[in-house]
């Protein structure tokens, strides 16, 4: 049939926008679920200015953070989040809350397959285990990134010497200074640009000092003093603080003044209220016996710790102030300083026992949450699959649109050509409907031909066959019968086929009980069975029924089996096998008769040339062929198999009832 040519066009442009209108739509989808950079950084700015002097501004910022990263789980702003929430952790003194984003923070840098990340997310985590008082679990992962940094070149340097001066620092907090001093050692050898050398001066003068190595701290400090740039006041400050103790130390009084008056100048510069200045001075003037100035400092050391609530260094102050009171002879201030002191150390003594305590409580919330973190990881991964599953299906999805709309382009194209050899198929149309009546008068006339005859013949043979049926006496005449169950077979064959060529419908399907058409057939058969002494064989595995025209089922068995008695020879065998399998009924009919080759066996349907049987039996080639089509209009398949001087094997598959 020709299609119209402004059909076509106008089909054509019908289909052709919306591949293109659905690739907009994914790409704007996917544009939306980008995380808003310039955001995301302008909150993390703010959340690092607000961090210790505004809470909760920085609160704030961070919240804005996590909803502006939850735009795309798996990008580097998410695992930034994670990091600036576990520094937030550590800010607040709420280890657990930083351990578990830490951890996040690492699960999604594996995920990232990020090398710097994985390397960072460890030495994080292991700090705030280290800050938990979990030193195992802190030193195992540290092992890990050293292990990592070895093998690391290039932009992990200053990276590296970072690590290296937090080891510096842990380890001297964990009293293993000769640890510290071998990761200090690592520093000096590793100092690649002015960055690592200011960490490397840093960590190290905190180290000697803390060791008490007054000697070397003053020397290394000088050294700082001659590289540090001028406009890093930050690192002098620091440096000219801990010169100043350490002269202090050495009772190099005059070089501490100056370093500590240096230290406090650069400390009001930075804005910094440092109460390490105020107790060096105070603890140099009274070295120096200038009790007050001394007293001075001390006060003002008190007013930064109130304001600050570190309740250590108002507790040091108040030692000294009593000591000095007493030294001046003011008893009674001095037993007031005292007082004091006694007082808050031992309310300090409790605040520690009930930190103690909150650490334990933590440590075991801490091992609770492990567990939910890895009962959660269950549900990330079956959540990951998922959406892994659905990234591809939306893979697919645009693939297809994308061949759509290169199918819409060659339609169109197409359909240019195809209006220009439709004038070309008009003419030769004509002719070839006209040749097309003719053939289809003359197939009427044969099918109609091959129906009556076929009809009018079936009725007495079957009228005949049923008299000799039921004439028990009548031995002789069996070879009679067999040529006429033979006659009766194809003219069943010839009628059912001119049926189907005449197109009448010939199929009633119902519920058909395969097992009693098998037993009628074996039946009909017996007396050609005997005569061959040819064993038959059961297997009834499924006794139900099957949706199926009755007359085309026994024609079809009918068929098989007259072939498998024909092809059979005295004292064979054939085997009859009824089973259910995937959903179908599955008929096997196997015989132990001569077989077929190769050949016969491609040409078995397309009606091949008839073939006598071992006993001279006659055929007319038809049988398999109709067989064939009569089991595909019926929904089943037939596949045979078979091998010379071996035997042949037919297997039948019907469809179930539709209400089994």
């Amino acid at each position: 049939m020709l299609i119209n040519t402004k059909e076509k066009l106008l089909l054509c442009k019908r289909i052709f926008p919306y591949p293109f209108l659905l690739l907009l739509f994914f790409s704007q989808k996917t544009q939306a679920f980008q995380v808003d950079s310039i955001n995301f950084n302008m909150s993390l700015g703010q959340f690092h200015k607000h961090k210790f002097a505004n809470t909760d501004s920085a609160k704030y910022y961070l919240e804005k953070m996590d909803i502006l990263s939850q735009n795309d789980l798996r990008s580097t702003y998410r695992y930034r989040y994670y990091v600036t929430s576990g520094g937030w952790g550590l800010v607040k003194r709420e280890i657990p809350k930083a351990v578990e984003s830490y951890k996040k923070a690492l699960e999604l840098a594996n995920q990232l397959k990020n090398n710097e990340f994985i390397v960072k997310s460890k030495f994080n985590l292991g700090s705030a285990y280290g800050e938990m008082g979990d030193y195992h679990k802190a030193v195992t992962l540290f092992k890990e990134v050293e292990s990592a940094l070895d093998r690391v070149k290039g932009d992990y340097t200053l990276f590296s010497n970072q690590f290296r001066a937090n080891m510096v620092q842990f380890y001297f907090t964990t009293k293993d200074i000769p640890t510290a001093f071998r990761y200090s050692d690592q520093m000096k050898s590793n100092l690649k640009s002015y960055d690592d050398s200011t960490m490397y001066y840093m960590s190290r003068l905190q180290l000697l000092n803390s060791a008490k190595r007054y000697t070397e701290t003053v020397d290394l400090g000088e050294e700082a003093l001659q590289k540090l740039r001028k406009s890093d006041l930050h690192f002098l400050y620091q440096t000219h603080a801990l010169l100043g103790m350490a002269n202090t130390e050495l009772s190099n009084y005059k070089k501490a003044f100056k370093n500590l008056f240096k230290a406090r100048d650069l400390s009001i510069k930075l804005g910094i209220e440092s109460e390490v200045i105020e107790n060096s001075l105070g603890l140099l003037y009274m070295k120096t016996r200038n009790y007050k100035n001394a007293t001075i400092h001390f006060k003002r050391l008190i007013e930064l710790s109130e304001k600050h609530a570190k309740q250590g260094s108002k507790i040091s102050a108040l030692e000294n102030l009593a000591q000095i009171a007493k030294k001046e002879g003011n008893y009674a201030e001095a037993l007031r300083f005292m007082e004091q002191y006694i007082i808050l150390s031992d309310s300090l003594l409790g605040l520690e026992k009930i930190k103690a305590i909150q650490d334990a409580e933590a440590r075991y919330e801490l091992k609770d949450k492990e567990k939910t973190i890895e009962q959660q990881k269950e549900v990330n991964a079956l959540q990951e699959a998922l959406l892994k599953e659905g990234n591809q299906r939306r893979a697919v999805l645009i693939r297809f649109l994308f061949c759509s709309a290169l199918l819409a382009a060659a339609l169109w194209f197409f359909c240019r050509r195809t209006t220009r050899i439709n004038r070309q198929l008009v003419v030769q149309r004509n002719q070839i409907e006209s040749h097309a009546a003719e053939l289809k008068s003359a197939n009427v006339m044969r099918d109609k031909l091959f129906a009556i005859i076929s009809h009018d013949l079936r009725s007495p043979i079957s009228s005949l066959v049923q008299s000799l049926e039921q004439n028990e006496s009548v031995k002789p005449l069996n070879n009679l019968m067999f040529a006429l169950n033979n006659v009766q077979l194809i003219l069943d064959n010839l009628l059912k086929w001119a049926q189907m060529q005449l197109s009448t419908r010939p199929f009633h399907f119902k519920e058909v009980y395969p097992v009693s058409q098998l037993n009628c057939v074996v039946n009909q058969f017996q007396p050609e069975l005997n005569q061959k002494q040819i064993q038959v064989l059961t297997e009834y595995k499924y006794t139900g029924t099957v949706w199926a025209d009755e007359e085309s089922l026994l024609i079809i068995l009918r068929n098989i089996l007259s072939n498998a008695v024909k092809f059979t020879g005295e004292n064979g065998l054939i085997r009859l096998t009824l089973d259910k399998k995937d959903g179908q009924v599955c008929l096997v009919v196997r015989d132990s008769g001569v077989g077929m080759n190769t050949e016969e066996l491609e040409g078995l349907f397309v009606y091949p040339e008839p073939q006598s049987g071992t006993m001279g039996e006659k055929g007319t080639g038809l049988g398999m062929s109709l067989t064939k089509d009569l089991i595909v209009n019926m929904g089943g398949n037939i596949m045979v198999k078979s091998r010379p001087g071996v035997g042949t094997s037919v297997e039948l598959t019907l469809p179930l009832s539709p209400d089994y």
